[in-house]
């Protein structure tokens, strides 16, 4: 009688612990496209410029980009000119500029961050005719009750039209 409550309690002890990794998988699963879709939208207000005539100012994407980062995030961005430089590449090429998609590969995680790198498909365009860039970098974001990236840097060495951006 004791080996058969023994065996009961062993299986149902791995059926639980195999149940919660499953759970935990998902999660992290869900959590990696909720990541991807935050960051897909916080670049497209960085990057999207359609009309590269009349591109938005650096104040204009930096108020719609300012919900996704940190205060401190927000101002080091900010006296870097991250928001100034797409609409000055677009005007400059006289091209319109698109965000196609977002490669994400989880780097690290604690209890409070995520770092990921990360790679921007970029489009672009200029009279039908379209360039693809890719542009890596590099993210952390805070995993408290509000997604809020805490650092973002890109390696800014692409090229387009002579323009190095």
């Amino acid at each position: 009688m004791k080996r058969f409550i023994l065996f009961t309690v062993t299986f149902m002890c791995l059926f639980f612990i195999s149940a919660c990794s499953e759970d935990s998988n998902s999660s992290s699963n869900t959590d990696e496209k909720e990541v991807k879709e935050f960051l897909s939208q916080y670049k497209s207000y960085q990057y999207t410029i359609e009309d590269p005539k009349n591109p938005p100012t650096a104040d204009e994407i930096g108020e719609k980009v300012k919900p996704f980062l940190s205060d401190e995030e927000y101002e080091k961005q900010f006296a870097n000119r991250a928001f100034d430089i797409p609409a000055e590449v677009a005007s400059k090429t006289n091209n319109t500029i698109a965000l196609d998609d977002i490669t994400l590969e989880k780097v690290e995680s604690d209890e409070e961050s995520e770092k990921y790198k990360y790679t921007l498909h970029l489009i672009f365009s200029n009279n039908g005719s379209e360039e693809s860039i890719d542009r890596k970098g590099e993210i952390t974001i805070t995993t408290n009750n509000k997604m809020k990236i805490t650092r973002d840097w890109e390696n800014r060495n692409n090229e387009i039209d002579d323009l190095t951006f």
